[in-house]
């Protein structure tokens, strides 16, 4: 169906009963980053999606960019019956192009040809958006430079830096659009006369029907500002209005004044909000490591040795991973995350604190049929509901429960939490909402040659680690200096638990057990060690286990592979063709090889091609490890020749 409203767009180019200075505009040299607005008109799809902003703009997607921005779905045109031998009717450009052609927007360069691949210049865009808003009149010389020079005039170059004879880019184009919609709807007020007046609306509201608002989020779905209890599933509450939440991030500005974009939808009964962003609110974010103190109202930090002041307000809110909860100064000071403090009101005073709070885990064991993570420090267990919405991912991939061999590190945020006598934050199982977990299987063996417990790190293996988080209420660690220690590391290679290398004796773990862990090294190289720790917590350079625990998952040796040979080598079933280590490999497949690690004095691990252990082997004979790779399922080898 053919839009009345269109038609008189289209209509109203003839002479425009207003006056505009005509600013001739220079070329600017500065540099825009086109992102945001590629993202936000994508959001209120004005443009096409999936663009990329540095691609240039053809004729052609000048054509679908228009289709867009006049929202023809919804409105309707006129469309013409191209025969351009350059656009074949089963093009994704022809019902582009005919919307174009039909509405005299663009034309073919000849009767024949459309040239959809010919790049365009800010000349040839400016003489189209103007045409099709209805300021084409403007442009009374009808060159290129009147074009852009009345395009400027009216703010539609804003941001852009440009040429009549310039080609557009992507991102160029999305701004222009952007600029257009800011402008005011032109219509005709008596048919056949020369009597126009500017709407009072926006070409975004004249063509999309999206209205624009400023306020401040005070509830989502998970909590309200002041109320733990929030609103509707997948809604928002803007200015005491509910709005149906468009975008996950709208979401996440509780709080914030924010201008933001809605419409009407035909399945909702709340308009939707298609996208926000953030107004005047003055925000800071710190880090756990640069809060130093929070007492009373005061929120002290520390950064490069100096200390600032900040005023709480008397009755500042509190968002605790996302949920409401009611003034703890303790909830201020998180051993890993952060806080943001919001001023609204702007008057220097905060009067909102969003905090993002992880508590570390290390895995013992998982109940994949339950849902339940058992941690090895002593912590309450983690529950976690099947229907809940959260995020469990390492290193930006996301991992499943049943992947958990155990001694993985876990980062849990959860709403609410428990302090124990010492002060310290546990998940409170029971009733909390796991929101998000960030895993790590990083374990390094070394030793601490220098505490700080007042600044919280230690100097481990010659590097600096934070380790505030092994550190309880009255000052003791779990990281001891000079001995050899198992080192947990987090995703923001925190170390967060540390135990001796030393593991119980018992019928479940015979003679030594081997630690295979991860240095400080991330290149793999020579440098990477391999040690080996008897029950009493001596480095072996030979040992031999039942049991190896390789970066926390514990392979177990067969039966078959025992004989006189204890004390020799550590025996583990490899695949031959890749070195990645099995925990049961059948005799008679491809997995049935057997590889013998001898520990030398060097650091390095002596390879033996041979099922048996060679008293006599010789360097023919073995190879030398010189880097492995840990995954969640073993241990990949890189081995050298000798």
């Amino acid at each position: 169906m053919k839009s009345k409203m269109l038609k008189r767009i289209i209509a109203s180019l003839m002479c425009v009963g207003m006056l505009l200075s005509m600013i001739p505009m220079m070329s600017i040299s500065a540099a825009y980053d086109y992102s945001d607005v590629v993202e936000k008109t994508t959001a209120l799809n004005i443009i096409p999606e999936k663009i990329d902003a540095e691609d240039f703009v053809t004729r052609k997607e000048l054509a679908k960019f228009m289709y867009y921005m006049l929202n023809v779905k919804e409105n309707g045109a006129v469309y013409g019956t191209p025969e351009f031998s350059d656009i074949d009717k089963t093009s994704e450009y022809y019902e582009y192009v005919s919307v174009m052609t039909g509405s005299r927007l663009m034309i073919g360069i000849s009767d024949t040809q459309f040239a959809p691949d010919m790049k365009v210049t800010f000349g040839m865009v400016a003489r189209v958006l103007l045409n099709a808003t209805g300021y084409y009149q403007l442009a009374r010389e009808g060159t290129m430079e009147s074009f852009t020079n009345v395009a400027a005039s009216l703010g539609i170059l804003k941001n852009v830096a440009y040429d009549a004879n310039s080609e557009v880019l992507m991102g160029e184009l999305a701004q222009m659009i952007w600029n257009v919609m800011q402008l005011k709807a032109v219509e005709t007020t008596i048919q056949g006369e020369s009597k126009y007046v500017v709407a009072d609306t926006n070409l975004l509201w004249h063509y999309h029907k999206i209205a624009d608002s400023k306020g401040k989020v005070t509830a989502n779905e998970d909590t309200a500002l002041n109320r733990a209890v929030g609103t509707d599933e997948g809604c928002v509450v803007i200015n005491d209005v509910v709005y149906r939440a468009g975008t996950d991030y709208i979401k996440n500005m509780i709080g914030k004044n924010v201008r933001f974009y809605y419409k009407s939808h035909e399945d909702f009964d709340e308009p939707i909000v298609m996208w926000a962003e953030l107004t005047s609110d003055k925000q800071l974010i710190f880090d756990a490591t640069e809060i130093k103190t929070v007492i009373g109202t005061s929120f002290t930090t520390e950064i490069d040795n100096k200390e600032k002041v900040y005023s709480l307000s008397s009755v500042v809110n509190v968002i605790f991973n996302g949920k409401y909860r009611p003034f703890d100064a303790r909830d201020l000071m998180p051993v890993i995350g952060n806080v943001e403090l919001v001023d609204a009101d702007e008057d220097r005073v905060y009067e909102l604190a969003i905090v993002k709070s992880y508590i570390p885990y290390i895995v013992k064991s998982v109940d994949a049929k339950d849902n339940i993570i058992y941690d090895k420090t002593g912590k309450s267990r983690i529950q976690i509901d099947d229907e809940a919405v959260y995020s469990m991912t390492q290193n930006g991939k996301a991992v499943a429960l049943e992947s958990f061999e155990g001694n993985e590190v876990l980062l849990v945020a959860a709403d609410k939490t428990v302090y124990d006598i010492n002060n310290v934050m546990s998940v409170d199982s029971a009733n909390s909402r796991i929101y998000e977990i960030l895993v790590s299987t990083e374990i390094i063996a070394g030793v601490a040659d220098e505490i700080n417990i007042g600044e919280g790190y230690a100097m481990i293996n010659g590097e600096k680690y934070d380790i505030r988080a092994t550190i309880d209420y009255a000052g003791n660690t779990s990281v001891e200096i000079g001995k050899e220690q198992i080192f947990y590391i987090d995703t923001f290679s925190n170390v967060v638990y540390a135990e001796n290398a030393v593991t119980e004796s018992g019928a479940t773990v015979k003679g030594t057990y081997a630690f295979v862990t991860k240095t400080k090294y991330d290149n793999f190289e020579d440098k990477t060690t391999i040690r080996c720790f008897d029950t009493n917590g001596n480095w072996n350079n030979y040992g031999f286990a039942e049991k190896a625990r390789i970066d926390g998952a514990t392979y177990r040796n067969q039966s078959t592979m025992y004989d006189a040979l204890t004390g020799t080598g550590i025996f583990l079933a490899s695949d031959k063709a890749t070195g990645r280590l099995e925990t049961n490999a059948p005799n008679g497949t491809e997995y049935a090889y057997l590889a013998v690690l001898r520990f030398n004095d060097d650091g390095k691990i002596t390879f033996i091609d041979t099922p048996y252990v060679n008293t006599n082997e010789t360097e023919e004979n073995s190879l030398y490890l010189n880097y492995y790779r840990i995954n969640n399922r073993g241990m990949e080898i890189g081995v050298d020749a000798a």
